[in-house]
């Protein structure tokens, strides 16, 4: 019996496929989540064969009727066409000031996001590859060990628990091969390792589990050091040999006796492990030790009768063949899923090892600190300001990685959604580095929300001399050095907030204080503590609790000299550090007003500026992208977002959006191509459906919603297109026989089929739902989405 394949890689192609990098790293590249899982939808289209010339001519007219009709057709007149904003050559950035910004400006934006990105995403790699190294050691040693001389000759097998998310197992995963496949290639070293990496869609039973198993052996020894099985999402398919294959159990030997160079297959089985250990016995150098690795990076989709099977197997050429297996697993307790997956004769058969990898929301609070918590330094010029989040951008982040599974991949993308959004969207993004910039540039910074609660403290102080050398327009000079001058102010600040949240983490380990306060939180506390009156209530009740417990610990005096110790040993030169470092030096243990002390030293946070007052706070902070301003409270999260809109966004609204104003897509200027002007009032036929559909009842009668639909059409700018392709005598036959003037019965077929077809858009959108009886439709209604 044969198993078919189920679908061809050319019935389908994607478009978005040329714009997007394959999910899969290539030549030892960090693997982090790709721009093309960042889309919310994909454009599928269908290949089809093709026709002879007469046969496209017959029904192209008819295609481009119905396609101008039914919305399928984005090509709209837009009178503001001669408006759209042009773009420089050297990059994906457009000029923007209305398109007056020049190209050496936009060009200056687009190396400052490179440079920004590629300076964080260093550190993110640098942090990724170092964070499990102790793991691959373990993971090393145990592969290493001979276990042939082991109490019982067991079976060894490798327990690898990983978390619940997908995406980072697979990372995970992928950085342990390249850890092996570097030290294959080092000229020390005294093994050879060969990686065979299995998923479920490789074990559906175990004749095709020892298929691949074989195959991917076969490989390895071919390839020599080089993995070329590297680990993948089950479901990508990014060559010919990652799809199901057709499989013909009536042959089942090896196809191809000319493949294998080093191996003789001939006559051999496909899913014979007897080839594999005759090479090993008879042809392999021993000069290094081999191990076979065998990883099953989704255990827990394949089927426990399968790896009961695989196991069994494995165990009968534990003494000829030098196997090492790992189990992924994503499950709390190793424990449980041994006694719920392995019979008693595989727990006999093995000896099992236990490997846990590091906490990713751990890692993730890692990430953040290390790219936007470190001290600024203000010695070295050259090199542009770091960029902060602000407050809300930050409770975004924040919330998202504690309250999505911990994906480090989601996190990552999301901070680099949020510096293109920045470089993009703001003309003044380029002043955070350069000076010599036009007077739209001084212009632009007079319009800032800052700017304006800066002249406002100046008129409250009745300084009205600053105020008019601030807003006269032949004034730049003085902008651009009040620019400068906040740059410096800037840098203090973020190292005065950096230093008290460096502090506070201190007190918080030395005290075990719970609930703990990551420094991301602290961070929203500190530069949002007077602009928010409950978070300044909050910040004093943690401050207090936080002194209270430091002082009134049993072990005070081993917690006061350890935090002497932390403020000698920090790097920072910070005011706040120096600061409290002389108030320690000062003081000792043993005195009383030791506590009161510290509390005043931490008063300055009530009465710190917040970051979202701070002048040009615009330039230096990230805000995501604001779509527009939000009623909702500014410490959840929303949709007004544009980092999250674009990543998580609300469909619901979007869709509705679309229907009612379908110009916002059709005549985006972007994507605008000419099209004969008797078309650019015609909108698509579905959109006229939907206005009938927003002014009905919630159970709609089929009968009087067709009857609202037809009357809401303009019948005379319909007859005036068909007319047009009337005249044309290579038009399709059945246009040339319409009459819908004179003959009601063609225009009662033609807005009947419109109905129909469109009620059924509706019905595959969510919007409308089919009543049993069938005469009736019902809205739906969206709750929680």
């Amino acid at each position: 019996m044969s198993k078919r394949r189920r679908t061809n890689k050319d019935d389908y192609e994607n478009d978005s496929a040329s714009d997007s990098e394959s999910v899969t790293p290539q030549n030892g590249h960090s693997n982090t989540l790709s721009d093309n899982n960042q889309k919310s939808f994909y454009y599928i289209k269908p290949k089809v064969s093709q026709k002879k010339s007469s046969q496209v001519d017959l029904s192209s007219k008819f295609t481009t009727l119905l396609s101008c009709l039914m919305g399928s057709n984005t090509n709209y007149q837009d009178s503001n066409s001669s408006k759209r904003p042009k773009r420089a050559d050297s990059n994906m950035f457009i000029n923007l000031f209305n398109g007056k910004e020049s190209n050496e400006q936009v060009n200056r934006r687009f190396e400052l996001y490179q440079h920004y990105w590629n300076s964080q995403h260093k550190k993110v790699d640098d942090i990724l590859n170092n964070t499990n190294k102790q793991l691959f050691l373990q993971l090393q040693n145990f592969i290493n060990r001979d276990h042939q001389s082991s109490r019982f000759n067991k079976l060894p097998l490798g327990f690898l628990q990983l978390s619940s998310n997908t995406a980072n197992n697979l990372r995970i995963l992928q950085e342990f091969n390249k850890f092996l496949t570097l030290e294959n290639q080092k000229s020390d070293t005294e093994f050879d390792y060969k990686i065979i990496n299995m998923s479920s869609k490789h074990c559906y039973h175990i004749k095709a589990t020892l298929r691949e198993l074989v195959k991917q052996m076969l490989n390895a020894i071919e390839n020599g050091n080089s993995n070329t099985n590297m680990p993948q999402r089950v479901g990508d398919d990014n060559d010919d040999d990652e799809e199901e294959e057709v499989i013909d159990d009536d042959n089942d030997e090896v196809e191809d006796d000319n493949q294998y160079q080093s191996i003789n297959t001939k006559g051999k089985l496909q899913y014979d492990l007897d080839m594999i250990e005759e090479w090993y016995n008879d042809k392999y150098n021993q000069k290094k030790s081999l191990r076979f690795i065998i990883v099953l990076q989704d255990t827990n989709s394949i089927s426990n009768h399968v790896i009961n099977q695989l196991i069994k197997i494995l165990y009968g050429y534990r003494s000829t063949l030098p196997l090492k297996l790992i189990l992924g697993l994503s499950a709390n307790n190793i424990s449980n899923w041994i006694n719920n997956n392995f019979n008693n004769e595989i727990r006999i058969l093995t000896n099992g090892f236990k490997f846990k990898c590091n906490d990713n929301r751990t890692l993730g609070y890692l990430i953040l600190e290390s790219l936007f918590l470190t001290d600024m330094d203000d010695e070295n010029s050259d090199q542009p300001l770091n960029l902060l989040l602000n407050f809300k951008t930050s409770t975004i982040l924040l919330s998202r990685f504690e309250n999505s599974n911990n994906s480090i991949d989601s996190l990552i993308a999301e901070i680099k959604l949020c510096y293109m959004i920045h470089f993009y969207n703001s003309p003044l993004s380029a002043l955070i580095k350069y000076d010599n910039v036009s007077a739209e540039y001084t212009n632009g910074l007079k319009k800032l929300p800052s700017f304006k609660k800066y002249i406002e403290r100046k008129i409250y102080e009745h300084k009205v001399d600053d105020i008019e050398e601030l807003l006269q327009d032949d004034n730049d000079d003085r902008i651009k050095q009040l620019l400068i001058e906040k740059r410096k102010d800037f840098i203090n600040y973020i190292n005065t907030v950096i230093g008290y949240i460096k502090i506070l983490d201190k007190l918080q380990t030395l005290v075990n204080f719970e609930p703990r306060k990551e420094h991301l939180e602290l961070y929203k506390l500190i530069i949002s503590n007077s602009a928010i009156p409950s978070s300044s209530a909050t910040t004093s009740v943690f401050i207090s609790e936080l002194v209270g417990q430091f002082v009134d610990s049993d072990n005070f005096e081993s917690n006061f000299a350890a935090l002497r110790s932390f403020l000698i040993s920090y790097d920072s030169e910070t005011p706040v550090i120096l600061k409290l470092r002389s108030l320690i030096s000062g003081s000792s243990a043993k005195d009383s007003g030791f506590k009161k002390l510290l509390t005043n030293f931490f008063q300055p946070i009530s009465t710190m500026e917040s970051l979202q007052d701070f002048l040009f706070n615009e330039i230096f902070t990230m805000n995501g992208g604001i779509v527009s301003q939000s009623s909702q409270p500014i410490n959840e999260e929303s949709y007004e977002n544009l980092m999250i809109n674009l990543i998580r966004p609300n469909l619901r609204s979007s869709i509705e959006l679309g229907l009612d104003n379908c110009s916002t897509y059709l005549k985006n200027p972007f994507f605008y191509k000419q099209l004969n002007e008797k078309l650019s009032n015609l909108n698509p036929i579905i959109t006229q459906l939907f206005r009938v559909y927003k002014e009905a009842p919630t159970t709609i009668n089929v009968f009087d919603f067709y009857m609202a639909f037809k009357q809401s059409l303009n019948k005379n700018e319909i007859k005036v297109l068909i007319e047009s392709f009337i005249k044309d005598e290579s038009s399709d036959k059945y246009i040339q026989t319409l009459d819908i003037e004179n003959n009601e019965d063609d225009w009662n077929k033609l807005t009947f089929a419109w109905f129909v077809q469109n009620c059924q858009e509706l019905v595959m959108m969510g919007l409308l739902k089919e009543k049993p009886k069938g005469d009736h439709l019902e809205k739906v209604i969206w709750k929680g989405i």
